[in-house]
């Protein structure tokens, strides 16, 4: 005979609860935030549990398995009284076109089974990256950073500044230091 504990207490009801170790994330708009979930069942047997996610339009967002971390996962069984629980990752991607605005991003994840549901709210904080680029225009040489230049003739080399970051920079200023010219003694 097997001995069976009771997992809840009488009269209590059979749930689950979600619990995030981190529900707040802070990073640049091309990259992943990866929640890690702990999932805490309350009940008499075992139950599946199908998972959803709520993100912001654009985003592509799943559940994996913290296990196996590219395996995606759209539900699991649940068995009731673990001390430690279950634990899942849920990632969210920003778009990568056009990127996402500095700002938070939320992120609902819910699980359910029949009437016992639970569900919790993540936030993604993207912040600004600041990247400016010099690049070589000139014709001939245009995405060389090497060339050659003639001694005692004028050679001249076309520059861009590109924004490689994810906002605008303003009020940029470019110097380059006084035209030296050495003479032996």
């Amino acid at each position: 005979p097997q001995l069976r504990l009771p997992l809840t207490r009488e009269g209590e009801e059979e749930r689950v609860e979600l619990t995030a170790t981190y529900p707040k994330l802070e990073g640049i708009a091309e990259m992943s935030s990866s929640f890690e979930i702990k999932l805490m069942y309350y009940g008499s047997e075992s139950r599946y549990f199908d998972f959803q996610i709520t993100d912001p339009e654009g985003w592509a967002s799943y559940v994996t398995s913290t296990s196996s971390p590219g395996t995606r996962i759209l539900g699991m069984m649940l068995e009731p009284g673990r001390t430690y629980g279950q634990t899942v990752s849920v990632v969210a991607t920003p778009p990568y076109w056009p990127l996402a605005e500095p700002g938070e991003y939320k992120i609902t994840f819910e699980v359910g089974s029949g009437e016992i549901r639970d569900s919790i709210e993540l936030t993604t904080v993207i912040t600004p990256e600041y990247s400016l680029q010099l690049v070589p225009t000139t014709e001939g040489i245009a995405g060389k950073y090497s060339t050659s230049a003639t001694a005692g003739r004028n050679n001249y080399f076309s520059l861009a500044i590109q924004n490689q970051g994810t906002m605008a920079i303003d009020d940029i200023n470019l110097s380059s230091p006084e035209k030296r010219v050495d003479t032996p003694l």
